[in-house]
């Protein structure tokens, strides 16, 4: 630990004898003088050099437990809290440390469990021992056999790591432990190993057999510590220390308890923080797309990292929303922040995305709104929002920025750029600007490949709504089909433009418009000024009408209504046989060489 540990007591140097270095973290011990006697026999020193030695080694105290405690606190979970634990108290206060833990913790209180109290073995932590006959210290009594290097020997050196191996050996059983000791853990204060009641236990906690055959260290060599936590005890912390090694003393049980407390508190913490972090990721992953849609003329890709393993929660999120006409909505965004609150804010500005693109409104517009929803959440909450609509036949991208960093187009020689646009102010700032590149946060990766839909897939008219207006519709479906050489599709197609056509006229009081576009499906789409979306209906045998819908629903492998800002737009999809052809090899060839891709 980098300080040593004056031991106080009989065992201790008196003043005027020798005292020599000892390595970081080993109480001294009594060194042989010029009359050849331990200094422990000689006459005891003055009162005042004995209270200068005693506030030394008080003031090594303090200095030894803020270090211990300080390593103990890094453990991020159970198993490195105890681990740092093994390695702060062995061996700069004890030569060996075992830490069992209980099968189910026990609460806190007076009341002693009516079941037995199990407690395995999880870490043992010993300070490196050299091999038998080298003249240097042994094993300690009850530390398991000290693991061998293939190649011989290894000189640990005076400030290695103790040794410790996680879990239990085959050596190591549990242990159940009744009565008295029983007692002692509930009570929460660390015993030394000869007080009455816990010899057979702690023999057995010692010896990792169900009948402790070894021996109890004698003359206060064994410290017992309860590993006690806020609600609930944890298992227990048992401190060796060897013959040559002064023995324990009253103020090494308070430094025990020091060691023992914070590591419960420390597992605690990380127990809650693990269970935190467990629901904060399966939060952040719910809400975010399980899968992107497969939009026409677009591919897409994503991936989400968080900053750290410590903070895997955050408000970062993207979006892929198909739109009328083929087009896709694609959003990115990240609320400020690492907590449950984050993500909880993050999945009520999607959700508000996701209702705004419904609207067809201009990216523009939807970040606007997508403010006033923030603000209504709250000051507190800022976030920074890019939102594109892609049109894969028009071959259009529009973009508007709320604070976010811009997106990258990559070119298909490889060559990116950053698109330079306005990023405006961030959502739920309310006017203030922000510069986005001062951040350090988790990454949130949409990628889109924009592979458009060819012009010659494409056939786009405006027709008067009058009543002759549904038979030209159909006389030019059948006209682009045959084109397309679709010939087997003519007539279901033909029939249902027919109906939907007619229902437009209906309700239109400007020229609406007809468009076919094909692309793996035949896809049909007639928008007109009326925003009363249809409904299908069933009709009677004695009805004049409403019956195309229904013929729509029938032959149609999807359709659909949507509301637009100026009208709305119904659709519906034919699925293309297979033995189909009609594809321009050479126009194909031609869309490969200019496509690009945004990440955003």
């Amino acid at each position: 630990m980098g300080h040593r540990i004056p031991c106080e007591g009989p065992d201790r140097p008196t003043a005027g004898a020798e005292r020599p270095t000892a390595p970081p973290g080993r109480g001294a011990r009594a060194a042989p003088t010029g009359h050849g006697r331990p200094a422990a026999d000689r006459p005891a020193a003055p009162a005042r050099d004995e209270a200068a030695y005693g506030a030394g080694a008080h003031t090594e105290r303090l200095r030894y437990l803020d270090e211990a405690t300080r390593r103990i606190a890094r453990g991020m979970d159970p198993d490195e809290t105890l681990w740092e634990l093994c390695r702060a108290a062995a061996p700069a206060f004890a030569d060996a440390a075992f830490i069992h833990l209980c099968d189910q913790p026990l609460p806190s209180g007076d009341a002693i469990p009516t079941a037995p109290v199990v407690l395995r073995p999880h870490t043992t932590g010993a300070r490196p021992r050299a091999p038998a006959g080298t003249g240097t210290r042994g094993d300690p009594p009850g530390a398991p056999p000290a693991p061998r290097s293939p190649d011989g020997p290894r000189d640990p050196g005076p400030n290695a790591a103790p040794e410790a191996a996680p879990g239990a050996g085959p050596d190591l059983a549990p242990v159940t432990v009744t009565g008295r000791f029983v007692e002692l853990l509930l009570a929460g204060r660390p015993v030394f190993g000869d007080t009455q009641g816990i010899a057979p236990s702690a023999r057995r906690l010692l010896h990792g057999g169900a009948k402790g055959d070894g021996p109890v260290p004698p003359a206060r060599r064994l410290i017992v510590a309860p590993l006690h936590g806020r609600h609930h005890v944890i298992g227990t912390l048992l401190l060796l220390r060897e013959p040559d090694r002064p023995a324990f003393t009253p103020d090494d049980l308070l430094v025990a308890s020091q060691l023992a407390t914070h590591t419960a508190l420390g597992i605690d913490k990380a127990v809650r923080y693990g269970r935190e972090a467990s629901v904060a990721d399966v939060l952040q992953r719910a809400m975010l797309p399980s899968s992107l849609p497969e939009a026409t003329g677009v591919r897409l890709a994503s991936h989400y990292l968080p900053a750290s393993e410590t903070a895997r929660v955050g408000g970062d999120w993207y979006d892929a929303i198909p739109l009328p006409g083929n087009r896709v909505a694609l959003v990115i965004g990240d609320v400020m922040g690492h907590s449950m609150t984050s993500a909880a804010v993050m999945g009520q500005l999607r959700t508000t995305v996701q209702t705004l693109a419904g609207l067809d409104l201009p990216p523009e517009d939807v970040l606007h709104h997508l403010d006033d929803q923030a603000q209504r959440l709250g000051s507190q909450h800022i976030a920074t929002c890019l939102y594109a609509i892609y049109d894969p036949i028009a071959h259009r991208l529009q973009l508007a920025n709320a604070g976010h960093p811009p997106p990258l187009l990559l070119h298909p020689d490889g060559r990116g750029e950053a698109l330079l646009i306005p990023p405006g102010a961030p959502i739920g700032v309310g006017g203030v600007p922000l510069d986005p590149r001062q951040r350090g946060d988790d990454v949130a990766l949409l990628a889109a490949r924009f592979d458009g839909i060819p012009w010659y897939h494409v056939a786009y008219w405006f027709l008067d709504p009058q009543p002759r207006t549904a038979g030209g519709a159909r006389r030019l479906a059948r006209r682009t089909l045959h084109r397309w050489k679709l010939d087997s599709l003519c007539e279901s197609t033909e029939l249902m433009v027919g109906e939907v056509v007619t229902n437009a006229v209906r309700y239109a009081t400007r020229p609406l418009s007809l468009r076919l576009v094909r692309t793996d499906v035949l896809r049909c789409e007639v928008g007109d000024d009326s925003p009363q979306l249809p409904r299908m209906r069933h009709a009677q045998l004695s009805d004049e009408g409403g019956r195309g819908l229904f013929l729509v629903n029938q032959f149609a492998e999807r359709w659909g209504a949507t509301r637009l800002s100026t009208g709305k737009v119904v659709w519906f999809e034919h699925r293309i046989p297979e033995d189909a052809t009609g594809s321009h090899a050479a126009g194909e060839d031609a869309t490969d060489e200019t496509r690009k891709g945004v990440v955003l």
